[in-house]
């Protein structure tokens, strides 16, 4: 493959994981990125190398499909290695070559380039409208929750994750039906918990 991950260690012996290119070059354009994630933000050397994995991973698909340095155009095509992602085995040397990777596995390099857009959008990179083709916002509606002081006004989730609608077993609920739950009696612990499912991550479908 073109493009694969190679561990850096600065001078003052702190370490980070970044992506190079086919000329075994610094792809600068994720190093910026991975960078600011170990130094900045202080995620885990660990991350930074789950992340250089994806972004390998990711560009070398891009190249194989003929996409060059366009952050829009590859965030229109993000559906596109979701499906590469799912149906094409791992080729790489490891415990996992040869195998389909897990929805898991698919939802983690998926996090990873958003995570990279969102670093490139607080950057400019590229305009914060790119965010149309990596999220769907569920505007909310309905009456307001009075012991809420600052309802969100829109939720944004992921538009490609590992596992589909039509693959998974879990149930969500409608905007209606969590509103309905918050506003039922109960405790101030019992409609946190709901929040942190509902606003956390777990999200619901609209109906």
């Amino acid at each position: 493959m073109a493009f694969s991950r190679q561990r850096v260690v600065l001078p003052g012996g702190q370490g980070y994981w970044t992506v190079l290119d086919e000329c075994f070059e610094v792809a600068e354009l994720f190093d910026g990125f991975l960078r600011w994630l170990r130094l900045v933000n202080g995620r885990a050397e660990s991350t930074t190398r789950q992340y250089a994995s994806a972004l390998a991973e990711w560009a070398n698909w891009l190249a194989s499909v003929g996409e060059r340095d366009d952050l829009v155009r590859w965030a229109e095509r993000l559906g596109a290695f979701r499906f590469h992602l799912m149906t094409s085995p791992v080729s790489r040397p490891g415990s996992g070559c040869g195998r389909v990777r897990s929805p898991e596995r698919v939802d983690a390099v998926l996090a990873a380039i958003r995570s990279f857009y969102r670093y490139a959008v607080a950057r400019r990179l590229v305009a914060g409208s790119v965010n149309d083709l990596l999220y769907e916002v569920v505007e909310a509606g309905g009456p307001r929750v009075a012991w809420m002081e600052d309802p969100p006004a829109r939720i944004a989730r992921p538009l490609h994750r590992g596992r589909g609608v039509a693959q998974s077993e879990v149930s969500y609920v409608s905007l209606g039906e969590f509103e309905a739950m918050l506003a039922a009696p109960g405790s101030l612990r019992d409609k946190l918990l709901i929040c942190l499912l509902g606003l956390g991550g777990s999200g619901w479908r609209r109906r």
